[in-house]
């Protein structure tokens, strides 16, 4: 199976963009190659957090993640999460979320919407008239507090680009800031249409003090 991962690495506390790095392999073998092509140091690498997607022709493979140190158990961790694609159009973004329509140009680095009728094309026709899409990870949208407002949600079962969810999303991203704690949410595609968004810092210390 054909599986090419696409790292961005970030200082955990500047947010600055550190590194970019891609291999034909999966995520943490692609990392480990970084690592021993780069003059990190041990101290540096538990500083830094890596966001991944994963490019392929297998619905199944395309995932995006984390990779970042965990103080607690002292070694690299695997987080992984949805991968999600944005398509803009006169001012409104759309997510599809394994649509039977996208397909992965290995040649380009890039995932594209095919149309409709893409049966009645030959393979360069097919790239001609596909538009392009733009990976969404989560996680880093979230580390990075992007503020994209997006407005429909086209699912597995949609099967093209007029047929949408007419809810509007209720947050503008893939997070929510609590109020009280000031904690970053990474917000789930659900979530966003439903608006059930908890924060995983006050409401685990909300049930303690009820317990006590």
């Amino acid at each position: 199976m054909y599986m090419k991962t696409f790292m961005v690495i970030y200082h955990q506390d500047t947010k600055v963009l550190f590194s970019e790095y891609e291999e034909i392999n999966h995520p943490i073998a692609t990392f480990n190659s970084w690592y021993l092509e780069s003059d990190v140091s041990y101290d540096l690498l538990k500083k830094l957090v890596v966001f991944y997607y994963i490019g392929s022709t297998h619905n199944e493979e395309r995932k995006s993640g984390e990779i970042k140190f965990d103080a607690v158990i002292g070694r690299l961790e695997l987080s992984e999460s949805p991968l999600y694609f944005n398509y803009s159009e006169e001012g409104l973004n759309f997510i599809y979320y394994q649509h039977q329509k996208i397909m992965w140009h290995d040649k380009e680095n890039t995932y594209l919407l095919v149309p409709e009728n893409s049966d009645d094309f030959d393979e360069d026709e097919l790239y001609d008239f596909s538009l392009p899409l733009e990976p969404l990870m989560p996680s880093m949208d979230a580390f990075l507090e992007v503020k994209i407002k997006y407005h429909f949600f086209i699912s597995q079962r949609g099967r093209n680009i007029l047929r949408v969810d007419p809810k509007p999303f209720k947050y503008k991203s893939f997070y929510k800031k609590c109020k009280t704690c000031k904690n970053v949410n990474v917000v789930t595609i659900e979530n966003m249409i439903n608006g059930r968004v908890t924060c995983n810092v006050c409401e685990p210390s909300k049930q303690t003090i009820t317990k006590k």
